[in-house]
C-alpha cells in the first residue's frame, strides 16, 4: 500500500510497505528496524517478533519516546510475559499491533510531530 502526505515536513515516514518490506522515503528496507521521526535503525533485534529478548527492546528507549509502536507481521500477536513484563515496567506507553496498523499508526503520530519509535517485523 503507497501511503502519502505530512504535517511534519522533516519527519522521517514510512511511504510504502507490503508484507516483506517498508520503505521509507526511497529506501526499501526488509529486515526488522527501528523507526523514529529523526533516523532508522537496521536490522535490529531478531528475524521474529517471537525471537526478541527483553533485553533486546532496551533501544526502543533511547530517543525517549512518548508512545512505542510494535509491528509484529501480518497479525497482531500478543507479546510473551518477560517482554510484556520489560514493557510496563519502563511506564512508556505502547500499541502492539500487525504491521500495517503500525505503519499508518506511525506516519499518522510522527506527522504530528510527537516523539513515537516503531519496532517493525515482517513476520512473528
Amino acid at each position: 500500500m503507497k501511503l502519502e502526505a505530512s504535517l511534519t515536513p522533516n519527519a522521517l515516514l514510512i511511504t510504502r510497505y507490503d508484507e516483506a518490506a517498508v520503505t521509507i522515503g526511497t529506501t526499501r528496507v526488509a529486515t526488522p528496524l527501528l523507526l523514529t521521526p529523526h533516523g532508522w535503525s537496521h536490522p535490529w533485534g531478531d528475524a521474529a517478533w517471537s525471537d526478541l529478548t527483553p533485553e533486546q527492546l532496551d533501544p526502543l528507549y533511547t530517543s525517549s519516546p512518548e508512545l512505542i509502536l510494535i509491528g509484529t507481521g501480518p497479525s497482531s500477536l500478543y507479546p510473551p510475559r518477560p517482554l510484556l513484563a520489560r514493557l510496563i515496567a519502563r511506564g512508556v506507553g505502547f500499541e502492539i499491533m500487525s504491521l500495517p496498523a503500525a505503519c499508518r499508526t506511525y506516519n499518522i503520530v510522527a506527522s504530528e510531530g510527537r516523539a513515537v519509535v516503531a519496532a517493525l517485523f515482517f513476520r512473528g
